[in-house]
């Protein structure tokens, strides 16, 4: 960390570009609708280059294979891109009957069925420390319909997600769109609610994935809690001040994986266990960072995923190019834990054009900020039918 805080120069770039990349989280059920098995997976690493592990056995990752400028008409090569990996996922999975479920959570398994993915240890390593340290007493039931033990973090291996990395133009730039995501990241979550159902109960919430991965790894001790601190998954306590306070954020941490194979990589394992909401994401090769938006759960279709995404940097660039007043930390955590719970139903913080601070229920709320994303895709020269 001290020897990349020293390179912060080399990181800086003014290229007049909008290069982004997206990642896929994919469950692969067979024909009988159960999680397949880990041999379905290997089948589609071994024939998409860009793909990696995820945590179950049942999942895949994939990412775009190659990172796009979006301005003009980029979407459509992104578009393009990331449809062809898709088809090949199914083509692969489709060999042996089996199906991807475009979801935000598998709605219908029982979490102690996922198998955690063998062939990386820490796949099997965190999730054991995470439930080993929960503290004594800890509520692990959510919904406020029907109820779900989520005490088992390996109900993370039934959430997916797609998720967009934004390049940053220097260490400042980056800092300030890690801020901004997290403040817009309720807005988003209102619009894409898509993980309602777990093990088959209706949790009545609009989207449970966030909650569920917090709950399941909550390892902060009561003294922790009576201070106000929030878990280790989601928003941050605070924003952040610069790159030196991002990463002592991270130190605050656990690191969990202490394992001598970790030693040579500490730093890319520090960065992975940072369950942020909006984190950074390291290129080192060529100095570059950028910044990674999470908490999308998988759309119904690749065309609803980019949407949403293109109201996310849309609604970024805007609140950049016009140097928006945040909104106060606190009320982004209320924002958050409305649209997590009822979505396009939510009453929400947010700033009127004169700059004060109001509520509204989001789905009144949202076509300000929608006619703001649209302004801020506009301002980069996006593609015009995107853009409407």
């Amino acid at each position: 960390v001290g020897r990349l805080l020293e390179e912060e120069d080399s990181y800086g770039h003014d290229e007049p570009s909008y290069i982004v990349g997206f990642e896929h989280e994919y469950p692969i059920l067979d024909r009988e609708l159960r999680l397949s098995p880990e041999r379905i997976k290997k089948r589609v690493l071994a024939s998409i280059p860009h793909s990696t592990i995820e945590l179950a056995a049942h999942q895949v990752e994939t990412t775009s294979s190659q990172l796009s400028d979006i301005r003009g008409a980029g979407w459509q090569y992104v578009y393009a891109d990331l449809a062809l990996t898709e088809q090949t996922v199914l083509r692969e999975v489709q060999k042996s009957g089996s199906h991807i479920l475009r979801i935000g959570a598998v709605p219908h398994v029982k979490i102690d069925t996922v198998k955690p993915s063998r062939s990386y240890e820490k796949y099997i390593r965190s999730p054991s420390w995470h439930r080993e340290n929960q503290r004594e007493g800890l509520d692990t039931s959510i919904g406020h319909l029907e109820n779900v033990d989520c005490s088992n973090p390996y109900v993370v291996g039934l959430c997916n997600s797609v998720q967009v990395t934004i390049d940053a133009k220097s260490f400042t730039d980056a800092i300030d769109k890690l801020n901004r995501l997290s403040m817009i990241s309720p807005m988003a979550v209102a619009l894409a609610g898509n993980s309602r159902f777990l093990e088959c109960q209706d949790t009545g919430f609009s989207d449970v994935r966030f909650l569920a991965w917090a709950t399941s790894h909550d390892s902060r001790s009561e003294e922790e809690v009576s201070a106000g601190r929030n878990p280790r998954v989601g928003l941050p306590d605070e924003y952040y001040g610069g790159m030196g306070d991002y990463f002592s954020r991270i130190l605050e941490w656990p690191f969990v994986l202490n394992h001598e194979d970790n030693v040579p990589h500490a730093f890319d394992v520090g960065q992975g266990l940072f369950w942020r909401e909006a984190r950074l994401k390291w290129f080192r090769e060529k100095s570059r960072v950028g910044v990674e938006f999470r908490p999308i759960s998988l759309q119904p279709t690749l065309e609803e995923d980019l949407g949403v995404m293109a109201f996310v940097i849309g609604r970024l660039v805007w609140s950049q190019l016009y140097n928006e007043e945040m909104l106060p930390i606190d009320k982004v955590h209320a924002n958050r834990r409305a649209t997590e719970k009822s979505g396009f139903q939510s009453v929400l913080y947010f700033r009127r054009e004169n700059g004060d601070i109001a509520t509204s229920r989001s789905a009144s709320s949202l076509d300000l900020e929608i006619d703001r994303a649209v302004r801020g895709l506009a301002s980069i020269e996006c593609e015009e039918t995107l853009v409407k």
